[in-house]
């Protein structure tokens, strides 16, 4: 998948399992390195990352808004940061 963050992987979420895991680097930003995970066991991989959100719920928090992935990323954040 190569160099990901939060913005590239919420431009392509509907292509993912709904039961993969975002993993993001501290402080969230939408430029944050990010990487996707199947299996949430796995630490290695995701050392220096912490969870982020589930790609079902990230979905269902998108619902409602527009394509901007700039714009998608700052209300996912806001949702991991607040309301979870």
């Amino acid at each position: 998948m190569g160099d990901q963050t939060i913005m590239s992987l919420v431009t392509q979420l509907e292509q993912f399992d709904p039961e993969a895991t975002i993993f993001a680097a501290e402080p969230w930003q939408p430029s944050s390195a990010a990487k996707l995970f199947v299996d949430v066991t796995t630490t290695e991989a995701r050392e220096g990352l912490a969870y982020f959100l589930e790609i079902g719920i990230a979905l269902d928090v998108l619902s409602e808004m527009g394509s901007d992935p700039i714009d998608r990323s700052r209300r996912l954040i806001a949702y991991a940061t607040d309301d979870c």
